[in-house]
């Protein structure tokens, strides 16, 4: 009995998670889920086979470690069919705090944590009549791999600067080594070879 509890405390951790969209890192944010960590995954697979939630197994691609994304599985509200499947699906798991309606509050904002853009199938997913309702800002589904960019910039930036100083001291050095006057011994004999003061 308090496992099932426990199950259903995390299906509703999970489906009022604040974001239409989440990988298993993302729901860590939530004490009762990190806690929950060893079933995490049993919960969520059950709710993609209560169809409560869409699975897309490789998120972020081939070319990374494999990363999965969980989407709410909002149902198309035009269509009968489908929304009566959505109620089915909720009424089944016997908590009355998990309605459509609390479901939809929390589909308003995407929390995504990743060093990759998700993969195409994500943003087909979200461009789907019962997602673009939602007028969702898909900016964080962009922002690290933007972020990643910028440092690359400011990186290779950094090292053209360091190369520079790098050349000018290696020219500094060579003048020295081969008897041609430096800036500094340049200064220096205009010094020694100023007319002393008579008073």
């Amino acid at each position: 009995m308090k496992f099932s509890k426990k199950i259903s405390e995390m299906q509703q951790a999970v489906l009022l998670f604040d974001s239409v969209l989440f990988t298993f890192k993302t729901l860590y944010e939530c004490r009762l889920l990190k806690n929950g960590a060893i079933i995490l995954r049993d919960v969520c697979d059950d709710l993609v086979n209560k169809q409560l939630l869409l699975k897309v197994n490789r998120g972020t691609g081939y070319s990374t470690k494999a990363v999965k994304i969980y989407i709410k599985a909002l149902p198309n509200q035009k269509s009968n069919f489908e929304y009566q499947q959505f109620m089915m699906a909720l009424a089944s798991l016997g908590n009355s705090c998990v309605t459509m309606s609390s479901i939809l509050e929390s589909c308003k904002t995407i929390k995504y944590v990743s060093k990759k853009r998700p993969v195409e199938k994500i943003f087909e997913i979200l461009n789907q009549p019962q997602y673009k309702i939602l007028n969702l800002d898909l900016t964080p589904l962009y922002l690290d791999e933007m972020t990643v960019a910028a440092n690359e910039v400011i990186d290779e930036s950094v090292c053209d600067n360091e190369e520079f100083i790098e050349d000018q001291d290696i020219q500094t050095r060579s003048s020295s080594n081969f008897g041609i006057p430096t800036v500094s011994s340049i200064q220096y004999e205009h010094q020694t070879r100023l007319p002393r003061a008579t008073f």
